[in-house]
């Protein structure tokens, strides 16, 4: 055999191994992304990203992105008492690993508060007035993140007397959100829900309207 030949299928046997090698490194990637929570924009959490010591709030908000049921909103009172907003809106987590209750607080003010900031909303049609306020009814929620947690509530906004003159359409509201669940530890995320008024005010006896824009957001601190 001469220095030529061997030489040949010595490159010949080293090329046949490398296309294996190549082939199996290049489908690593891929199926990491299928296992659930791999990749960071996966919905699916794993169970140490729900019960781990160390909870990531971005992590755990990818998990709720299908709202269900009424999303709708109506407001009310504005001229001789402080404007009521009654919101209502249904955010599910569309893989969650377990099936253990969530708790949902909003600001009620008072003892009752859970550290939980002021909701608000700006009427960009206003001038941007701006009005801060607090849960009068349903402020707190409780379900599990898979079935779907009713985010239904009353907000009244301070100082609002006399506002039902103001133009409300796309008014645009903001309600922190404390989301607590329990395994192995006790866990707290602060999110915040975002919507517009779609047909700015309704009134005391007008239809409900549904509301626009609406998403669950990381809290601005």
């Amino acid at each position: 055999m001469t220095q030529q030949n061997l030489s040949r299928r010595t490159l010949a046997k080293g090329a046949a191994w490398s296309v294996p090698l190549a082939a199996a490194s290049a489908s690593v990637p891929a199926l990491a992304a299928s296992q659930p929570g791999a990749d960071p924009s996966d919905p699916c959490l794993t169970k140490d990203e729900v019960q781990g010591p160390k909870i990531n709030c971005a992590r755990i908000l990818q998990a709720f992105n299908s709202f269900t049921g009424l999303r709708d909103y109506a407001t009310s009172f504005g001229g001789w008492a402080n404007a009521n907003l009654q919101y209502s809106i249904t955010v599910r987590a569309t893989c969650w690993p377990n099936a253990q209750p969530m708790e949902v607080n909003t600001y009620a003010g008072g003892s009752f508060n859970h550290q939980v900031p002021r909701p608000y909303v700006v009427l960009p049609r206003a001038g941007g007035k701006r009005f801060t306020g607090r849960s009068t009814l349903g402020n707190r929620a409780q379900s599990g993140a898979r079935a779907g947690i009713p985010l239904s509530g009353t907000i009244q906004w301070s100082k609002s007397d006399g506002s039902d003159s103001l133009d409300w359409t796309g008014a645009q509201v903001t309600i922190p959100l404390e989301f607590n669940w329990s395994d192995h530890g006790d866990h707290t995320c602060i999110f915040d829900l975002k919507f517009d008024l779609s047909g700015g005010w309704t009134g005391l006896l007008a239809s409900r309207k549904p509301m626009t824009n609406y998403r669950l957001v990381l809290h601005a601190e």
